[in-house]
């Protein structure tokens, strides 16, 4: 459109010069008509003249209306230059904001890899030790809330934009903004997760080691019942104090063992090494003397409860990590349908970029 108003003003103005030299060709052709003229000595009443002052009252009044029309094209073409100054404008704004987008999207994809590479080794620590305290980390990035907090109806006319060619553009959009929004919950949502399964877990341990400490400190006062009962050389030889003197040294080297490497207190070796050892040897006890009168029974009680609540915080464990298994692999794992779609959407917007 603007290459039609540099048209215009071209004929405008060519036109203009040849109406020019002609009022001076008639200037002149008027003046060689009359014979020793003097400046402004005009005759008005003189037919030539007249016709002369005609002629030139028509070619200025031409002129005015070229000049007119000059000034009305030099006007739209201003207007339209603007015009287009406010659209190209507009469409490196649009180019700015899918760069934005797509930095943000490179940013966000990355943080979803890292974060399934982490639910990884976590859940399988989890279900390899559902016992120990595993711990996993999460990143600290705002590229989510980046994108979340942008301009919804700048990015629909960005994308809109550069890929109207496209007949699924719109549903790509669609699927952009879902696939941000899942993914952004669902973290925050696996990290509300993982922090009650942290301290309910921690909850648990702490629980089952009141309850280990007890089972110790029972086991020492029984044998110090039997040691006044039975006296300093006899009191080793009873049948329930061999047990519990089997225990405690062992349970107590083991805690050192622990201790001395830096390690946690593994509950399944507490479980299946010595409490289930206790108990088995304790059952047998009861079967051939029964329990005796101060606290074996209420000991294999205790010793029962231990490894219940130690079977509780392995089946939590494992519930939570089948649950972040299933996760990881659906949403998480590099190779899944659903990763590969969003990957699949930051891709088609470098491609277009490239094109740009």
């Amino acid at each position: 459109m603007s290459k039609n108003y540099k048209i215009v003003k071209r004929a405008v103005l060519f036109i203009s010069i040849i109406f020019s030299l002609l009022l001076i060709v008639f200037t002149v052709d008027v003046i060689n008509e009359v014979p020793d003229w003097i400046w402004f000595d005009i005759d008005f009443n003189d037919s030539k003249v007249a016709n002369y002052a005609t002629l030139i009252s028509g070619l200025l009044s031409f002129l005015a209306i070229l000049f007119v029309i000059f000034g009305i094209a030099e006007q739209r073409e201003q207007v339209e230059k603007e015009r287009e100054e406010k659209n190209q404008q507009t469409i490196d704004d649009y180019k700015d904001r899918l760069q934005l987008l797509k930095s943000l999207l490179v940013n966000i994809t990355d943080i979803i890899v890292e974060q399934g590479k982490s639910m990884k080794v976590y859940y399988e620590l989890e279900l390899e030790h559902p016992t120990q305290p595993n711990v996993t980390h999460f990143s600290a990035n705002k590229s989510f809330n980046r994108i979340l907090e942008m301009d919804y109806l700048m990015n629909y006319q960005s994308i809109q934009y550069f890929f109207k060619s496209d007949d699924n553009w719109e549903k790509m959009f669609l699927n952009l903004n879902s696939n941000v929004d899942f993914y952004s919950e669902s973290l925050l949502e696996h990290r509300a997760k993982y922090q009650n399964h942290i301290e309910d877990k921690v909850r648990r341990h702490r629980e089952i080691g009141e309850l280990c400490l007890s089972f110790f400190n029972n086991s020492s006062k029984i044998i110090e019942r039997y040691r006044v009962k039975f006296g300093v050389s006899d009191y080793l030889k009873q049948s329930w104090v061999i047990i519990f003197n089997d225990f405690i040294p062992a349970y107590y080297d083991y805690m050192e063992e622990c201790k001395s490497k830096g390690e946690p207190t593994d509950f399944r070796v507490l479980s299946d090494d010595f409490f289930l050892v206790f108990l088995k040897g304790a059952m047998e006890l009861r079967n051939e003397i029964g329990f005796d009168d101060y606290g074996s029974e209420e000991q294999v009680g205790l010793a029962s409860m231990i490894r219940k609540k130690i079977y509780e915080v392995e089946m939590y464990s494992v519930q939570y990590a089948d649950n972040i298994k299933y996760y990881y692999e659906e949403y998480f794992d590099e190779n899944c349908d659903n990763l590969k779609n969003f990957k699949g959407i930051t891709e088609k917007i470098q491609s277009k970029l490239n094109e740009i």
